[in-house]
């Protein structure tokens, strides 16, 4: 099935730029919304990512207009309002509007403007593509139905997965994947009908986690890698406060405890069982896989051959996977305490296609909550 036939207008032009953006050598993320304190503030049509050397990473962010009266002029504000807001590197408007006072208001503003007549040859060049599903299609595959609940709060984590790229590239946003990411691994063994759905989305998971781990690596690219390898421990095991950080914070803990008739003996139990539970977390297996590769594009290109995968037109089983792939699910499967084997010899399910009576079987296991 084409993408064509499933999708709008203007969903249709993003998926275009994206397969464009992605040959331009990008990492790509579609519909990533903005969330700041628990409130939802805004959508970005796409989001971009570039490892442009070892000192130096790009951000910009693609606002998509493809319609009739697409209102040029006040998307170049609203994407220059969202340049400063999230401290982007970048912003793009795409608009079939070719006036040239939008193209000179555009250059005022040190945005990059990309206008009608460019897109009609991106329409041309990547109107059928039939190597990728679109973003629709993948939810489809996850969502059976509208009264699919369980398909629904996959598609919610994939959202909150996807939103960390705006203002989580940190410690705290890398451990929300990495436990995002185990969630669809254990999702992917025990289910028997959403197979192909949760390896799809583990798939996304991973690459948006490699990506925010390659973010993380630029505040070390001049440290040698004995200290690389104690700040990423560190980080993965404490998150973006760091060891005194969390320490505080358990400290303060331990105080309520005592407020609320907690005894000196029980705040001592507390502080040595989350000790001993930070000890038990094998970050190392993490950590060192990404001081080996984090000093070369490594992170990167595998963010984007995980990326590739999710959005395959054929799902890619994990057995399948090319070798650098399967070498980073292996660690993270380690990492999480998971059984290689079991989960490389899953079988896949295809997905079948949405409907609109019931939804099927509710086989999953609840989340494991490792941190």
């Amino acid at each position: 099935m084409k993408t064509t036939k499933i999708i709008g207008k203007g969903p249709q032009m993003e998926e275009t730029l994206r397969r464009y953006f992605l040959d331009m050598g990008y990492y790509v993320v579609r519909n990533v919304k903005y969330v700041f304190q628990g409130v939802d503030v805004t959508d970005v049509d796409l989001w971009l990512y570039q490892r442009a050397s070892l000192f130096r990473r790009l951000r910009l962010t693609v606002d998509v207009k493809n319609r009739r009266i697409p209102q040029a002029l006040e998307r170049l504000l609203w994407s220059k309002g969202l340049l400063s807001g999230l401290a982007l590197d970048g912003a793009i408007v795409a608009t079939t509007d070719s006036r040239e006072q939008v193209k000179q208001f555009a250059k005022r503003q040190n945005l990059i403007l990309l206008d009608g007549e460019f897109l009609a040859k991106l329409k041309k060049r990547y109107g059928d593509d039939e190597q990728r599903i679109s973003e629709e299609e993948l939810h489809s595959k996850i969502r059976s139905s509208k009264s699919d609940r369980i398909g629904v709060d996959w598609l919610d984590r994939l959202i909150a997965a996807k939103s960390r790229v705006l203002s989580d590239l940190n410690f705290d946003g890398c451990n929300a994947l990495l436990n995002d990411a185990r969630y669809f691994v254990e999702q992917a063994i025990a289910t028997s009908n959403r197979t192909e759905a949760a390896v799809r989305s583990l798939y996304l998971v991973i690459s948006l986690s490699l990506i925010c781990l390659d973010f993380i690596c630029l505040d070390s690219a001049v440290e040698e890698k004995p200290e690389q390898l104690k700040r990423l421990i560190e980080g993965l095991r404490f998150g973006t406060a760091g060891a005194q950080g969390a320490k505080r914070i358990v400290t303060q803990a331990a105080k309520l405890l005592a407020a609320y008739g907690g005894t000196r003996e029980r705040q001592r139990e507390f502080t040595e069982m989350w000790d001993e539970q930070v000890k038990q977390l094998p970050v190392e297996i993490i950590a060192e896989f990404v001081v080996k590769n984090g000093q070369g594009r490594a992170l990167f290109d595998l963010a984007r051959s995980f990326e590739c995968s999710a959005f395959a037109r054929e799902i890619v089983k994990p057995s399948d996977l090319p070798t650098d792939q399967k070498s980073f699910l292996g660690a993270l499967l380690d990492f999480f305490g998971i059984d290689r084997k079991q989960f490389f010899e899953i079988h896949i399910v295809p997905a079948s296609a949405p409907t609109k009576n019931k939804p099927p079987p509710e086989n999953v296991v609840p989340e494991t909550k490792t941190r």
